[in-house]
């Protein structure tokens, strides 16, 4: 037979751990997100229930793109569509140029890669909410430019 020590210790226990829960639901906790050289938190670290507020389609890893020349880069959202986009150049995870500080979140733009991209491998664009930078996505897999 359990003494009554024992079930106030486990009792106790029990109580502290809801009680540490409900606390952390209170106050909007979070698990820590890892980030980037940038400080930027990929959207797939993040913790949400549904779709993605902003999803890079297009470039999307394994593509070659011509400096120069204008291609079509989409990406899914569920956001409003009159939110403005900021969108970003990476290479190997750094920026390396804003394509467009800000342009329709309408999931389409027409984007030509700067003559001053250095032919290789390594690029990502990033699409990145104006209002709200800690929402946006970026290229899953890096692609190339000659």
């Amino acid at each position: 037979m359990r003494t009554l020590n024992q079930l106030e210790g486990r009792f106790g226990i029990l109580l502290y751990i809801a009680l540490l829960l409900l606390a952390m639901l209170c106050i909007g906790f979070q698990p820590r997100r890892a980030e980037s050289a940038a400080g930027f938190t990929r959207m797939e670290d993040r913790d949400f229930r549904g779709p993605k507020p902003i999803e890079v389609l297009k470039p999307n890893g394994g593509e070659t793109y011509t400096r120069g020349i204008k291609k079509k880069m989409t990406w899914s959202t569920t956001l409003d569509p009159s939110e403005r986009v900021r969108i970003e150049l990476l290479r190997f995870g750094d920026v390396i140029h804003v394509i467009d500080k800000s342009t329709a979140n309408d999931g389409l733009y027409k984007l030509t890669f700067p003559q001053e991209a250095e032919p290789g491998g390594g690029y990502k664009v990033r699409a990145l909410l104006k209002r709200d930078t800690n929402i946006f996505d970026q290229s899953d897999k890096p692609f190339t430019v000659e």
